[in-house]
């Protein structure tokens, strides 16, 4: 393998996310959908079928960025990654379905109360940082005191994916404090768990670990948990916000018929996909096309530019919330699919449906232009000023 994987946080030289990075996708699906950066040292894939064909066959390419020095579920390979599925997709999918939608609703309504007297708010900072990340901090069992230091965590866990001027160094050096921060904080957390046991996903799961998982692994467990279940969903909110209150039109038939809000969000996902790229590498030497991956290359599917194939998608750069079917693949595809997606699904679909229902007259702020993220892996916003009434 090469010593350092670089391919999916720096980002290439024609990539512009600043301006539209939807044209690049474009022009590099016709040009050049499968091709090397010497630069980055990647292999990078634009095309639907093509993306498809790496993220099912685990067998050909693996998840172990070993070279990352960071563990966690999302960087696993069978059978260890099966351990953590299972484990995860028990908590997530039975007991906990139920209780996470009456504690998005509670948190959501807190959040609401305190915005309803205002005229303008910056929704990211007001809304879609809050709720997805109270929400995980109480499913989890973190105090609340704890929010502005979580949420400063989990931000510098993507910083090291850039889209111009932050130097590597400093974005590593700042995905690495992070990492280091939140593994403190869960060896203390997990030791008070054991210690002293609540009605709580993380005492639950110490309890129940059957399989005798590592301590240091079910940390990263932890850990992957709360950094890809906030970042991702504050994104997915913002972009929603930010494409409803675009298009009036689609903003007045969700007003007017909420029921379609699910698929508004599905579409919201395929369109502005909060995560646009992401890697796998190379097992053994694999040819897709034309093009040999040796072993040990890494490979980036971009996500973005698949979510556009027109192949796929027919009007793919038109945003069509009655689009059915919509085979995105924002979620990812195969073993790796994943396990938030429903809970990502559930808060967007209570937030999203409450905020319109409270406040009908939604617009974007005429004076505070919003204020896109630098990264070109996680699209979202930094500022997102909206006018209430």
């Amino acid at each position: 393998m090469t010593s350092l994987l670089i391919g999916h946080f720096v980002a290439p030289e024609g990539l512009n996310y600043s301006s539209n990075c939807f044209d690049w996708y474009a022009e590099m699906r016709d040009q050049a959908p499968i091709s090397y950066d010497k630069r980055r040292r990647c292999w990078d894939i634009f095309r639907y079928k093509d993306a498809q064909k790496v993220l099912i066959d685990h067998s050909s390419f693996s998840s172990n960025r070993s070279k990352d020095k960071v563990d966690s579920i999302i960087s696993m390979d069978p059978p260890e990654h099966m351990r953590f599925r299972s484990l995860a997709t028990k908590e997530f999918s039975h007991r906990y379905v139920q209780r996470m939608s009456s504690l998005i609703t509670e948190i959501t309504e807190q959040r609401l109360k305190h915005i309803e007297k205002l005229t303008e708010i910056d929704f990211m900072q007001e809304i879609a940082s809050p709720v997805p990340i109270f929400m995980l901090m109480r499913l989890m069992g973190i105090h609340e005191r704890h929010y502005e230091d979580i949420k400063k965590w989990t931000r510098l866990t993507v910083s090291r994916s850039m889209s111009t001027g932050k130097p590597l160094k400093i974005a590593l050096k700042n995905f690495k404090h992070s990492i280091d921060e939140l593994n403190r904080f869960f060896e203390e957390l997990m030791s008070e768990k054991q210690k002293n046991p609540q009605d709580d996903l993380v005492s639950d799961i110490l309890n129940e670990n059957k399989k005798n998982i590592e301590l240091p692994k079910l940390r990263d467990f932890f850990r992957a948990i709360l950094s890809a279940g906030s970042e991702t969903t504050v994104n997915l909110l913002g972009n929603a916000m930010y494409l409803f209150l675009k298009n009036p039109q689609v903003l007045e038939t969700l007003q007017a018929n909420p029921l379609l809000i699910p698929n508004a969000i599905e579409e919201v996902l395929r369109f502005h996909s909060s995560v646009q790229c992401i890697n796998r590498i190379a097992i053994d030497d694999i040819t897709i096309g034309n093009h040999t991956i040796r072993s040990g290359q890494e490979v980036v599917i971009w996500l973005g530019s698949c979510n556009r194939d027109e192949s796929i998608f027919k009007q793919a750069n038109q945003f069509k919330i009655d689009r059915s079917p919509n085979p995105h693949l924002s979620f990812g595809q195969g073993i790796h699919y994943c396990m938030g997606s429903s809970l990502a699904r559930l808060e967007a679909k209570i937030v999203l449906t409450k905020m319109l229902e409270r406040f009908p007259k939604l617009s974007l702020s005429p004076s505070n232009s919003p204020v896109p993220n630098s990264n070109f892996v996680f699209r979202g916003y930094d500022h997102l000023n909206i006018r209430l009434v």
